[in-house]
């Protein structure tokens, strides 16, 4: 299982983090690290490509950061337009964390998502109706809702990406050592596959 970073120590007694740090280690990180390969990477593993626009403003105005729209044939993940740097990282992130988390889910645990959802659209369906029907589109809700388990679940997996994200941007050796060292040690990197770690 893949360690809890340094300053995350004390968390694991945490159920939702501890769920996101077993979904991290499935996670597809490549060196150098790019926002859009991996993206790319996690559409992969999904078995549907991924795409990222821009969230309209009547959804912002709502109090919406994020939204997922799976479909068959591709998710959609939608973003405020002016959010960049870390902060459009971790928008982006944290809808990933959903699609990875609907992805490994068993099938209890996809029932239970799909209760919850619809528990919040239409808190009147018995759940004899929720259990045999398809899931809505599974959104990310307003920031209001982060209290929710999935929510949580999917903060903390945001964060270990960006966190793993952080680690994999640093160099593994200073840029300063020369062609043959560096050769040796990319060879030993490739070997031990620290350099998709």
């Amino acid at each position: 299982m893949l360690r809890a970073p340094r300053s995350h120590v004390g968390l694991t007694h945490n159920e939702q983090y501890r769920r996101a740090l077993e979904l991290c280690e499935h996670l597809p990180f490549h060196r150098p690290w790019s926002l859009e390969t991996f993206v790319a990477g996690v559409g992969v593993l999904v078995g549907t490509p991924i795409t990222i626009g821009d969230l309209p403003d009547v959804l912002i105005a709502e109090g919406l950061t994020g939204l997922w729209i799976p479909a068959p044939l591709m998710h959609s993940i939608f973003v405020p337009a002016e959010a960049d740097g870390e902060y459009r990282e971790h928008l982006v992130a944290h809808e990933l964390a959903h699609i990875a988390m609907a992805y490994f889910a068993t099938e209890s645990e996809r029932r239970e998502m799909r209760r919850e959802v619809f528990a919040r659209l239409a808190p009147q369906l018995p759940l004899t109706v929720i259990d045999h029907r398809d899931p809505p589109p599974m959104l990310c809700y307003a920031r209001s809702e982060m209290m929710h388990p999935l929510e949580q679940r999917a903060e903390w997996l945001a964060t270990l990406i960006l966190c793993r994200a952080s680690d994999i941007r640093e160099p593994l050796y200073p840029a300063s050592l020369p062609a043959p060292q560096r050769a040796l040690l990319d060879r030993f990197a490739k070997m031990y596959g620290a350099d998709r770690a």
